[in-house]
């Protein structure tokens, strides 16, 4: 398949669905005040955002990562990856070294338009300019809702 491929998004969610699902059920993640309502990854497109406790399950993700890659010869650049800390005292070099090569901080960390961090006054840098850039949105549909017939706007609204 060519960069560029219509179909390369559809089939790319297809291609990682296995690994989330081998991921999800092999990973506590965070418990969310209840233990029905557990946060594991969150994925935006090709972004996946992996949420763990401790060691055991940051090593139980690179894992499931080589039983993934064994079976489809897909892999995870770690180099290319981040991580943020939010426990003190951890440190990355007790990590295995394929886990080292992670970019590792303390934040914030930007994941798809969005600073997460534990120490970093993130909260109000999400919200930075947001007000302008919906205006300046609402202001350019104004311009083209004059131009399209009804039919066109019920068109653009589905």
């Amino acid at each position: 398949m060519h960069q560029g491929c219509p179909l390369s998004g559809q089939l790319y969610t297809l291609a990682i669905e296995p690994f989330l699902r081998l991921l999800r059920k092999r990973r506590t993640g965070f418990l969310l005040r209840e233990p029905v309502l557990r946060l594991v990854l969150a994925v935006y497109a090709d972004d996946v955002l992996f949420v763990v406790q401790d060691l055991g399950e940051l090593v139980r993700v690179e894992a499931c990562q080589a039983v993934y890659s064994a079976a489809s010869s897909a892999r995870v650049n770690w180099v290319k990856s981040s991580g943020l800390v939010v426990r003190a005292g951890w440190r990355p070099n007790s990590l295995p070294p394929v886990l080292q090569a992670i970019q590792w901080s303390t934040g914030p960390l930007l994941y798809p338009g969005i600073y997460l961090s534990a120490t970093h006054p993130s909260l109000l840098e999400n919200w930075h300019g947001l007000e302008g850039r919906v205006t300046g949105w609402l202001r350019d549909w104004t311009g083209l809702l004059r131009c399209l017939s009804l039919s066109g706007r019920a068109l653009v609204l589905n």
